[in-house]
């Protein structure tokens, strides 16, 4: 019978191939890899009901750190990106295998359409997110902590190694306990106000109830888990801060602000758009010139207490904060009275063009080994107690 051919079939193939056949026929809770890092998650997170989780032969081997640098959400945008990924990954199973290699791009698109459905407030709200969404939001968080983590200037190698296996070996757990208890966002709110009413003063203790949870529901210590631990206390304030802008939203009130400030002077009777067009573009030039009058300070004596340099990402209107090293050659290139400065992110050359002589415009970012390349506009500030500059989201982690 089939029931017997199968059986048959599970005794004589691997451990691998077991777990991949009951993570199929199983709801998935079976992971790709007895060793949990960023590729094992991601190929268990965006792997079809019916199809066994993608196993990469070789992927444990590859350092958790090079994994995060490669897989962050922004450089699996396209095509193009997603092939740097594979490359930068250097996995033998993935350039030999074009079946696999097809699968695995096939997941990183899928992962970043994913992350751009919930990255923005409202785009999809966190009341309605369920236990997957919850899951790639946890991914993308703690993938940029660490990322943060490991390119602080007094990072120690071994400690930083040590807590990237037992973060990813938690997040293994965490993402069985959302599934199995269909954690939703609904959940999420009702957690935060039963640990307090003032939700600002519930996002301690609710990373620790969820944490206890965990533990308690795979019968785990939480000796080895103290760094993860530690981090759910701000993946927890930042969905709660989210939550907090989406129930105070007024939709109403923002589109009468955005009418407000598109209306022309002179209004466009006969609707051909000309007059809004005008109106747009006057806008964004009104906001560029805000953006440089704080991009160039008049100033030369240093960055002050808070501030730093940023680049303005166009795609999600967020300030983007430059990493410590890079802040170091920027500020010493601005203090030295240079014309510009080059910085190194990962294998693109960026170069940053202060513009001392015209403040309307203030420094900018482009890519100097694109003709032509697209220039995106630099700051050197501080947020104000909203995480804000110049009314623009700040964004707390360096992409």
């Amino acid at each position: 019978s089939f029931s017997v051919l199968t059986f048959f079939y599970v005794v004589r193939h691997s451990s691998r191939d077991i777990r991949d056949m009951s993570s199929a026929a199983f709801g998935r809770d079976s992971y790709a890899s007895a060793s949990p890092n960023p590729i094992s998650l991601l190929s268990t997170l965006f792997t079809k009901p019916h199809q066994p989780v993608l196993h990469i032969a070789g992927s444990e081997q590859i350092d958790i750190k090079t994994q995060i640098r490669c897989l962050q959400p922004t450089k699996c945008d396209t095509v193009v990106h997603r092939n740097d990924v594979i490359r930068a990954l250097n996995i033998a199973d993935l350039e030999k295998n074009a079946s696999k290699r097809i699968r695995f791009k096939s997941i990183l698109f899928e992962y970043h359409k994913h992350w751009r459905l919930i990255h923005l407030d409202h785009f999809k709200p966190l009341q309605d997110w369920d236990h997957h969404d919850f899951a790639v939001n946890a991914v993308v968080f703690f993938m940029a902590k660490a990322d943060a983590d490991i390119s602080s200037a007094d990072a120690n190698p071994q400690k930083i190694e040590k807590n990237l296996k037992n973060t990813w070996l938690f997040l293994d757990y965490l993402f069985k306990y959302f599934r199995q208890s269909a954690f939703d966002g609904n959940e999420f709110i009702s957690m935060a106000k039963q640990a307090d009413e003032d939700l600002q003063k519930a996002q301690r203790s609710l990373g620790l109830t969820i944490t206890k949870r965990v533990l308690a529901q795979f019968g785990l210590k939480g000796g080895p888990f103290t760094s993860p631990r530690k981090q759910m206390t701000p993946w927890v304030k930042q969905n709660v801060d989210r939550y907090e802008r989406e129930r105070t939203f007024d939709l109403d009130e923002y589109v009468k602000q955005q009418l407000a400030v598109a209306e022309p002077e002179n209004h466009d009777p006969f609707g051909s758009g000309a007059a809004a067009v005008a109106a747009e573009n006057h806008q964004k030039s009104n906001i560029n010139a805000d953006m440089s009058a704080v991009a160039a300070p008049a100033n030369d004596k240093g960055v002050t207490d808070g501030e730093r340099w940023y680049w303005f990402d166009q795609d999600f209107i967020t300030w983007v904060p430059y990493r410590d090293e890079q802040q170091k050659v920027i500020e010493e290139a601005w203090k030295n009275n240079d014309s510009g400065v080059i910085v190194m992110v990962d294998t693109r050359k960026l170069k940053i063009e202060f513009n001392r002589q015209d403040p309307k415009t203030g420094p900018q970012q482009f890519n100097c080994e694109i003709a032509q390349a697209w220039r995106r506009q630099v700051i050197r500030s501080k947020p104000d107690s909203n995480n804000l500059i110049n009314d623009f989201q700040c964004s707390e982690h360096p992409k």
